[in-house]
């Protein structure tokens, strides 16, 4: 597996400061518990297209708290698509409050 130099950079932190690489540290924590030290990989191959399909389900699915939960991958669709992510998400938590004081309403008046 060979990354474009077009599309990554390498970026050096302070040997020893933990703290310097905290993103990174976490990133691979996550990694490791949840894709490499669950799976049984046969070959170099095998654990390539693993991580990858983990890297990719962490960037665009998987929300983080740090991110107000959303993705990585829509803080690199700029403010405006942050900002419109936040809305919707508001919508659908208003939508969902509205919604289930009718079903307690209903459920009440049902006893």
């Amino acid at each position: 597996m060979v990354l474009d130099p077009d599309l990554y950079s390498l970026s050096l932190n302070f040997s020893r400061h933990p703290q310097s690489n905290g993103k990174t540290e976490c990133f691979h924590k996550s990694l490791k518990s949840e894709c490499v030290k669950r799976t049984a990989m046969g070959s170099l191959d095998e654990a390539g297209t693993l991580i990858a399909r983990y890297v990719d389900d962490y960037n665009n699915n998987s929300l983080h708290s740090s991110l107000q939960y959303l993705t990585p991958a829509d803080y690199l669709k700029g403010d405006e698509h942050i900002a419109k992510r936040l809305d919707e998400r508001q919508q659908k938590l208003k939508t969902g409050r509205i919604l289930r004081r009718q079903e307690w309403k209903i459920a009440a008046l049902k006893n």
